[in-house]
């Protein structure tokens, strides 16, 4: 029962983020960060080549009752997303802060889960992402996490299965994701009760 609700939890914030990749619609779409944080970093190399994000947003969510926590990054630019989801079932921390160790996909209590979109397109009134999916294997590694100024940095790679839509339909395609960093992200902090 207990390992039910933990993955429960990671699905939710995985499901959040996923949806909130497909159905925001960003206001800054010039290249400029919605942060005034220069010290906040999210960058990786997809497929050989260089991305640095121009947004990223992150949240803590905890759940006393189970002890677990879920991290959620969302970084993205007006054609790219990542997302990375974070549990971490240990009670060492305080309530609002990351143990620092690695988290590994889909791993029982301390796991990873990782989404990937790029290119949007228009399809009939809606913007969709042209290729969108989730990772196959991966790891991220939490380095340092501050609970009182509320950032966390890291690495992180991963393999991802994208379904993919073009004009002759879809495709199953696969994108590969290394030497991720994130590096002072700025987080809120949500309790569930």
């Amino acid at each position: 029962m207990k390992k039910t609700i933990k993955i429960r939890l990671a699905a939710v914030a995985l499901l959040c983020a996923l949806y909130s990749l497909v159905s925001c619609r960003k206001e800054n779409l010039n290249g400029n960060s919605r942060t005034t944080d220069s010290s906040a970093v999210f960058s990786a190399m997809i497929n050989g080549v260089e991305w640095k994000t121009d947004s990223v947003s992150a949240f803590l969510v905890g759940d006393y009752r189970d002890h677990s926590k879920v991290m959620a990054i969302t970084a993205y630019t007006s054609q790219k997303a990542i997302s990375i989801n974070l549990q971490d079932t240990t009670t060492t921390g305080n309530d609002s802060s990351m143990t620092v160790q690695q988290y590994a996909l889909g791993g029982w209590g301390d796991a990873s889960a990782f989404a990937y979109a790029n290119g949007k397109i228009q399809v009939g009134r809606n913007l969709v992402w042209q290729q969108q999916g989730e990772a196959v294997s991966g790891v991220a590694n939490v380095t340092v996490s501050d609970g009182v100024n509320k950032r966390i940095s890291g690495t992180f790679q991963f393999n991802a299965r994208v379904l993919s839509i073009d004009s002759t339909g879809l495709a199953i395609d696969s994108v590969t994701v290394t030497a991720g960093v994130f590096k002072n992200i700025p987080y809120s902090y949500l309790k569930h009760p």
